[in-house]
């Protein structure tokens, strides 16, 4: 997925989480980067991946980065 199609997507469908994203890393480049690598917390699936059919898991995996638990 693009950059622009990948940022259009997350604003569009999870404007919420997108919303705390871009409090989080501040630039679209960089959550388009962010959503789209594979995360072992994730079980090596991308954010995008997840957030149609799991988002709750991209929201607590958000949540433990806020919170520095990366245990």
């Amino acid at each position: 997925m693009k950059k622009g199609k990948v940022i259009e997507h997350i604003k569009e469908y999870h404007s919420d989480l997108y919303d705390e994203l871009i409090r989080m890393f501040k630039d679209d480049w960089v959550i388009c980067n962010w959503s789209t690598t594979s995360k072992l917390m994730l079980n090596n699936k991308s954010p995008i991946d997840l957030l149609d059919s799991e988002p709750e898991e991209v929201a607590d995996f958000m949540l433990k980065l806020k919170k520095g638990d990366l245990s």
